[in-house]
């Protein structure tokens, strides 16, 4: 029995995302900036301090910072810097708006998002729980891989992993369960902001959203696996003398220093194939763990669910014993990471929800939790002209033979990329404001604009007049091709007077024109 060095890779599935150090997050307004194009992506703007001190000093800087975001960009603008190009570096670029921006963590010395071995092997450590044993019944992790001294997993070492690439932006939101109390039966919706029940019908590409920085799919990085079945031989050789000489009396110790590795366990680094035991523990852990995802997005019906069954299915379609996927990372959720044997499926806590203990203000409470809540990273798909959905952090491992295409596409990726900045002819950047659609000069009237189904589906801003205001809600009419005879409801509890132009953003769901929140007073 020998220590075993497999040479393997990890392809990225789905946009990765491991959470850096919460003070290197960014703040929208302070860190960096959203800029938006009618029909298009928003384009992320990273303030350069240096530049901004340098241009207005650091004592302007500190005091342009205290007024809030509103207030630190209209300082900036009175000293002229109007422009992001002036004073920002252009990032990524996503769909919609977020709240905030969470860096991943990086490598030093590129900068680059990496896969830190820690985290690999805590992905590992939940999907091999069952296979060591682990069940509803058996629920005690140290009984199931060993305590610290005795643990499976100090045998097993995994590397970190790096990908050259310097990362993808994407936007996230949370896909809730909703119970609907006329019908008492679950659906899914979107949540809009933080607190319980917080949900609407319809998806919208902004509102509660967090923006991430990923490792995005398709990218492939190398993973070295080390499974110490020698030094496993050895340890558990060493427990066996132990315990002979106490049950002699040879030892004057009354009580066991080296404790057993957990039987079951042993089994990963006893077997004559233990790559092949590794993999297949692996693909049949995710291979259920999509199954009861499956069941969870069919039974909660909603927006662009079906999006999401289909980004599924093609997980489960890719995973197998001889490439198995894994879920890690942000957004993994709660059966990810802890193995997936407290419950018998996904949706059984929506009618019997998990109790944890929990102290507040000093008392022991019993908390009760129903795990039903999903974040989701999303794009534009060009070719199906419609939101594409991502469950974050599946990674597929490779063996070389595997990981041969892959690698070649990305080298093949990597050369034409090359190719096209030395061939980039040298041009002047022209920027010049530009108003918003259907409009020609601040006093022109809003003239009916025409957008395609694609167009619309994606998203679009328009003008439109204001009709009416009616509680906290403004009543408005786009000036949209076909459907400025529509009124749409926006939320906007300070209300505008009749007549009023304001530009809103609307979106085709299914064959139905709606508004997303928010608007600006043009005149």
């Amino acid at each position: 029995m020998t220590n075993n060095t497999y040479e393997l890779y990890v392809l990225t599935q789905t946009p990765l995302h491991i959470g850096g150090e919460q003070e290197k997050h960014w703040d929208k307004g302070f860190d960096y900036f959203e800029e938006g194009i009618d029909n298009g992506p928003t384009t992320i703007w990273k303030v350069n301090e240096r530049k901004v001190i340098e241009r207005i000093g650091l004592d302007y800087y500190v005091q342009a910072l205290e007024k809030g975001p509103a207030g630190f960009k209209e300082v900036l603008r009175q000293r002229g810097l109007r422009k992001y190009p002036d004073y920002c570096g252009k990032v990524g670029e996503i769909e919609g708006s977020g709240m905030q921006l969470h860096r991943m963590i990086a490598e030093g010395k590129t900068g680059f998002p990496y896969l830190p071995g820690t985290s690999l092997k805590g992905g590992i450590r939940s999907a091999l729980f069952k296979a060591f044993g682990g069940s509803i019944a058996q629920n005690n992790d140290r009984d199931v891989f060993g305590q610290f001294a005795n643990s499976i997993m100090r045998f097993v070492q995994v590397s970190d992993v790096y990908f050259d690439h310097p990362g993808k932006l994407y936007n996230s939101r949370v896909y809730n369960g909703h119970l609907d109390r006329r019908s008492e039966r679950w659906e899914g919706r979107w949540k809009y902001r933080s607190g319980s029940g917080n949900n609407e019908n319809d998806f919208q590409n902004d509102g509660f959203a967090t923006t991430l920085q990923t490792v995005p799919p398709g990218q492939v990085g190398k993973l070295r696996l080390r499974l110490r079945s020698s030094d496993l031989a050895q340890y558990r050789q060493a427990a066996k003398e132990e315990q002979r000489k106490i049950d002699q009396g040879i030892s004057r110790q009354n009580k066991r220093t080296i404790r057993s590795v957990p039987a079951k366990a042993t089994q990963l680094l006893t077997t004559p194939s233990p790559l092949e035991y590794f993999f297949t523990a692996l693909y049949e852990y995710t291979s259920e763990y999509l199954q009861r995802e499956i069941d969870f997005f069919t039974e909660l019906e909603g927006d662009k669910s079906d999006l999401i069954l289909k980004e599924l299915k093609r997980l489960q379609a890719v995973n197998s014993a001889n490439s198995p996927l894994l879920r890690l990372g942000y957004g993994s959720g709660f059966h990810a990471v802890t193995g997936d044997y407290q419950v018998e499926n996904h949706l059984s806590t929506l009618s019997i929800p998990l109790k944890f203990k929990k102290k507040r203000r000093g008392e022991e409470i019993i908390e009760e939790k129903r795990m039903k809540s999903r974040r989701l990273a999303f794009d534009w798909d060009e070719q199906k002209e419609d939101y594409r959905f991502y469950l974050l952090g599946f990674i597929q491992l490779l063996t070389p033979e595997a990981a041969a295409p892959h690698l070649k596409r990305q080298q093949k990726e990597r050369q034409q990329k090359q190719a096209t900045i030395i061939n980039k002819p040298v041009t002047q950047e022209v920027s010049s404001a530009k108003l918003p659609a259907g409009t020609s000069t601040p006093d022109a009237k809003p003239k009916l604009v025409q957008k395609t189904v694609k167009q619309l589906k994606r998203g679009v801003k328009v003008l439109a007049i204001v009709k009416n205001t009616r509680g906290n809600k403004v009543i408005v009419a786009p000036q949209l091709e076909g459907h400025n005879n529509t009124n749409l409801e926006i939320s906007y509890p300070a209300g505008v007077a009749t007549g009023k132009i304001v530009e809103i953003t609307v979106m085709l769901q299914g064959k139905k024109i709606i508004a997303q929140r928010g608007l600006k007073i043009i005149k």
